[in-house]
C-alpha cells in the first residue's frame, strides 16, 4: 500500500516522494514521523495503518508536518480485493489535503488500478516483501518467480514488469551473472512500452542500464524523465552516475549538486558525488564531500570506509586503519575488509591482509578486484600456486563484467592488470590499448597502464604512463606505495616526478 500511495503521489506535477530507500534509512535511525522528517528536509510524513476486518480492509492515513501536529487524516474501508481502490481515493484525497491542483487526467490516472487481476496482485505482493528482504538468502529468487507470476496472470501489469527488473538488476549486482543485467533491462523495457508515460518506469529502465554499464542509453532515458518531472531525486542520482561513467564529472558533480541543492540531507547524493571526484582524481574536493557525509550520516558505515582509502592513498596509515576498522565494525563490508587488508599489506602484516581479503571475498565473492588483492598479498608469503589461482579467478570476473559493458574502460584497464598478473601478457596488452582508446584521459586507466607495463618490462611505457596519470591528478603517495612499480623505481624520471607530485598534492583517493 506504501509503495502504491508512494507512486500515486509521485505523479502529482509539484509532489516530490523521497526515494523509498532514503525513507527507509531513516527509519532505521528514528522512531516518531516528526525526526524523519527532520532527517529527510521533508514538508510532510503520510503515515497510517492498515486493518484486516472481517468484511474486507480499513485504511487509515494521516498527514504530520515535522513538529509531529496532524495536517490531515483520512479513513477508508472496502474489501481485500479492492485495496488499490482504496488507494487510489487515499492519494486524490491526500492532493487536495496538499491543496494542489489535479487535471482530469491526472484523476483519472489516480483512480486508475494497476491491475484488475487479484492473482497478479497477490504475485506482486509476494514478490514486493521477498524484494523488501533481499538480503535473505534466496529471496531474490522468489521475487523474480513471484513478479514472473504475476505477469502471467496480467501481461499488461506495468508495476510487476518493472519490478521484475528492479529484481533482476538486484541480481545481477549480487551475482555479476551477465544474464540478469540483460533481463533487467529486458523487462524495464517492456514495462516501458506498456506505459511510455510514466516516468518511474524510465528513471527504473535508466537505473538498470547504469548498473549495466549502458551509460549513454541511460543518460537519454533519464533526461527524457527529468525533463518531465525535474523533482525526480533518484533520476538525477542516476543520471549523474551515467555521466561520471562516461567520463563527464563536471557535468556529472553539476547534477550531484542539483540533487543536494533541492535537498541538501541527501547523503547518497553526496556520496555518490564524492566517488566521482575520486575518478576523476579531485582527490581533495572527494574527502570534503566525504567528510560532509560522516557528519550528515554519522552511522552511515560507507562514509567511514571511504575516508580510510583517501587517508590511505594520501600516505596517512594510522588514520586509514582507523576509518577502514571503524567502517568494518559499523557494517561489515566487504569493501570495508578490503581497505584493512591493503593498510595491513601497505605495514607489511601479510598475515593479518590475507585474513582481511579472505573475509571480503567471503562477503563479496565476485569483485576481481578482491581476488587480485589476495593474490598480491600471497605472493609476498610464497604461496605462488594460490596467487596465480587468484589472479586467474580476476581475470575471469573482469572478463564477465567485460561481456556486459564492453565500453567500461576501466574495468578493461584492470582486466589487464589481472590477466598480466596470471601470465597472459598478449591479452593483457590487447586489453589495455581498448581501454585506451575508450577512455584516452582517465587517469585510472593510465596508473592500470603503468602498472602492466612496469610488469611486462617495458621501462620506457611504464614512465610514460607514470607521467599521463602524474598529469591527470595521481597521487605520491599512489605511485610511491604501488610495489609494481619497483623496477623503474630507481629511474631518475619516476623520482622526478614522485617530487613534483609530492609538492601539489592535496588529496587522496578511495
Amino acid at each position: 500500500v506504501a509503495d502504491s500511495l508512494g507512486t500515486s503521489l509521485a505523479s502529482l506535477p509539484t509532489v516530490t516522494v523521497l526515494p523509498r530507500a532514503a525513507v527507509d534509512d531513516a527509519r532505521s535511525r528514528h522512531k516518531t514521523p516528526g525526526d524523519i522528517a527532520r532527517d529527510l528536509a521533508a514538508t510532510f510524513v503520510v503515515d497510517g495503518t492498515l486493518q484486516r476486518t472481517r468484511d474486507g480492509l480499513r485504511l487509515e492515513v494521516h498527514l504530520l508536518r515535522p513538529d509531529a501536529s496532524e495536517a490531515w487524516s483520512e479513513d477508508v474501508a472496502g474489501p481485500a480485493d479492492g485495496v488499490f481502490e482504496l488507494q487510489s481515493r487515499l492519494a486524490s484525497a491526500l492532493g487536495g489535503a496538499l491543496s494542489l491542483e489535479m487535471s482530469p487526467e491526472i484523476r483519472d490516472r489516480l483512480r486508475r488500478p494497476p491491475t484488475s487481476n487479484p492473482d497478479a496482485l497477490d504475485a506482486y505482493w509476494r514478490g514486493r516483501a521477498a524484494l523488501e528482504r533481499r538480503d535473505a538468502p534466496g529471496n531474490l529468487a522468489k521475487a523474480t518467480n513471484a513478479f514472473s507470476e504475476a505477469m502471467r496472470h496480467d501481461p499488461r501489469f506495468v508495476k510487476a514488469h518493472a519490478a521484475l527488473g528492479e529484481a533482476y538488476s538486484a541480481l545481477y549486482g549480487s551475482t555479476r551473472d551477465r544474464k540478469y543485467a540483460e533481463l533487467a533491462v529486458q523487462a524495464s523495457r517492456d514495462a516501458l512500452q506498456l506505459s511510455p508515460d510514466d516516468v518511474d518506469v524510465r528513471v527504473a529502465l535508466g537505473g538498470t542500464l547504469v548498473g549495466s554499464g549502458r551509460n549513454k542509453e541511460a543518460v537519454d532515458e533519464l533526461q527524457r524523465a527529468l525533463a518531465a518531472r525535474p523533482s525526480h531525486d533518484e533520476a538525477r542520482r542516476y543520471l549523474a552516475r551515467a555521466l561520471a561513467g562516461l567520463g563527464r564529472i563536471d557535468e556529472s558533480i553539476a547534477e550531484s549538486t542539483k540533487a543536494l541543492e533541492r535537498r541538501p540531507t541527501n547523503w547518497q547524493a553526496l556520496s555518490d558525488m564524492g566517488v566521482h571526484l575520486y575518478r576523476a582524481a579531485r582527490y581533495g574536493e572527494a574527502r570534503d564531500a566525504f567528510e560532509k557525509l560522516i557528519v550528515l550520516a554519522p552511522d552511515n558505515s560507507f562514509g567511514y570506509q571511504q575516508l580510510g582509502a583517501v587517508y590511505q592513498a594520501q600516505g596517512d596509515g594510522a588514520k586509514a586503519l582507523e576509518y577502514a576498522e571503524r567502517a568494518a565494525a559499523m557494517a561489515p563490508s566487504a569493501r570495508a575488509y578490503s581497505n584493512i587488508g591493503a593498510m595491513r599489506h601497505a605495514r607489511k602484516e601479510y598475515d593479518l591482509a590475507i585474513q582481511a581479503y579472505e573475509r571480503s571475498i567471503q562477503l563479496s565473492p565476485n569483485l576481481a578486484l578482491l581476488h587480485r588483492n589476495l593474490g598480491d598479498t600471497y605472493l609476498l608469503t610464497g604461496r605462488r600456486a594460490d596467487a596465480m589461482a587468484a589472479f586467474r579467478r580476476a581475470a575471469e570476473l573482469a572478463e564477465s563484467a567485460r561481456t556486459v559493458n564492453p565500453a567500461d574502460a576501466q574495468n578493461l584497464a584492470s582486466l589487464a592488470i589481472y590477466l598480466q598478473k596470471a601470465g597472459d601478457a598478449s591479452t593483457a596488452r590487447l586489453r589495455l590499448d581498448e581501454a585506451l582508446r575508450l577512455a584516452p584521459n582517465d587517469v585510472e586507466v593510465w596508473y592500470c597502464a603503468a602498472v602492466v607495463h612496469s610488469l611486462a618490462g617495458r621501462r620506457g611505457d611504464a614512465l610514460a604512463a607514470v607521467k599521463a596519470a602524474v598529469d591527470r591528478g595521481i597521487t605520491r603517495a599512489r605511485i610511491a606505495g604501488t610495489e609494481e612499480f619497483d623496477g623503474i623505481r630507481a629511474e631518475s624520471l619516476f623520482k622526478q616526478m614522485i617530487a613534483a607530485t609530492d609538492q601539489k598534492e592535496s588529496g587522496g583517493r578511495p
